[in-house]
Order: C-alpha cells, then structure tokens, then sequence
C-alpha cells in the first residue's frame, strides 16, 4: 500500500509542479512583454498619437512662373551673345579695311620709292633728246630712237598714276614748287613761277618730286 500511495502521489505533486512555475512567470508588463510604442502609435514617430503632416504641395501656377523666367534669361542671354556676335563682326570688318589700307599704302610707297628713284634717268633722257633734236649732223634715226624710247617711259609711268607738273606760269605754291632762282624785278608779276628748271612729277595725290623753279 505504502507503493501504491506512492504511486498516486507522484502525479500530484507534478501538477502541482507545474501550477508553482505557471506562477512564477513574469508579469505580461515587462519590456519584453510590451508592443512597442511607435508601433501602437501608427505612423506617428513622435508618439503624439496624430498622423505626420502631408507633403506640401506646390501652387498650380508655379509651373508657368518658372518658364517665364526661363525664357527671359534666355532672351538676355540671347540679346548678350548677339550684341557680342556684331560688335566682333564689327571689329573684323575694321581690321580688313585697316588691313587693305595698310596694304595699299605699303604698295604705294614701294611704287613711289621705285619712281623717285627713276626719275633722274627720265631726266637724263630729256636732255639726251633735246641734245639730239639741236644737234644739225645727227642722223634722224638717233633722234627718233630717244624719241621712242622716252614715250614708252612716259607711258608707262602714267598707267602707273604719275604725271608731270606743268609749272610755268602758275602761281607759286611751295607744296609743288622749290624756287632756286628769283627773276629781277620788274621782269614779271611777283609769285609767278618765270620758269620751270626741273620738271615735278605727282604720283595719284602725292608729290614724287616738286618742281625746281624760277621766280619773279
């Protein structure tokens, strides 16, 4: 009987085992126990129990603001880079036309220090001929050879732009005359070229050599 008590007693007490340890367990309040806050709060970090504020919203005419003001930076940018564009364009038509001025300027000097140069043998021709024409015992080939010779020059130089200055008998100008000789007086009006020496010779506008004159 004793084993048989036994025997019914050991169940009992393992019930009653598992009844003490049901109430030992922790309370339900413990941190592991508990919903977090946030999550029982919804969306609301804050944990002030109202919903987080919706996104703000940008007015219906912001848009069209916005490209206006796009399209007037456009347009100064526009008005900027044209303004730029002539002005450069302008610049470079005044270096061309520089450029060409000082080209023909070059071209003209070289032409008019090849001239005076000339000039002297245009000289010597002249009195070669006019030599020849006074000398009675020549013959007439020689005088007509000078001639030719001298008109070829001659044309040449005028195709050239350079013509002869006819001073004799014009007023005296000190641009186109060099006065080596003064007449006596009473021979003449006063500042009227008497005589011409040396002819001068004008390249377009320009004075290659004045005359050298003789004045009353």
């Amino acid at each position: 009987m004793g084993g048989m008590d036994r025997e019914r007693n050991e169940p009992v007490m393992g019930k009653n085992r598992a009844e003490d340890t049901t109430e030992q367990l922790p309370p339900d309040d413990s941190p592991l126990g508990q919903e977090p806050e946030a999550m029982r709060s919804g969306d609301d970090p804050g944990g002030t129990g109202e919903p987080p504020p919706a996104p703000a919203e940008e007015p219906a005419g912001n848009g069209g603001g916005l490209l206006e003001e796009a399209r007037r930076e456009w347009e100064s940018e526009k008005k900027e880079l044209t303004d730029r564009l002539l002005r450069q364009r302008a610049d470079y038509e005044n270096y061309k036309r520089i450029h060409r001025q000082e080209l023909e300027r070059s071209r003209e000097d070289a032409v008019c220090d090849f001239i005076k140069a000339l000039l002297p043998v245009l000289d010597n021709l002249e009195r070669a001929l006019g030599a020849a024409r006074e000398e009675k015992d020549l013959p007439p080939a020689y005088t007509e050879g000078l001639e030719l010779i001298y008109g070829q020059l001659l044309k040449l130089l005028e195709q050239e732009g350079v013509t002869g200055m006819v001073a004799e008998g014009k007023p005296f100008d000190p641009h186109y005359h060099h006065a080596v000789v003064r007449a006596e007086e009473g021979e003449g009006e006063p500042g009227i070229v008497a005589e011409e020496l040396c002819r001068g010779y004008l390249y377009r506008d320009r004075v290659l050599r004045p005359a050298m004159v003789k004045v009353f």
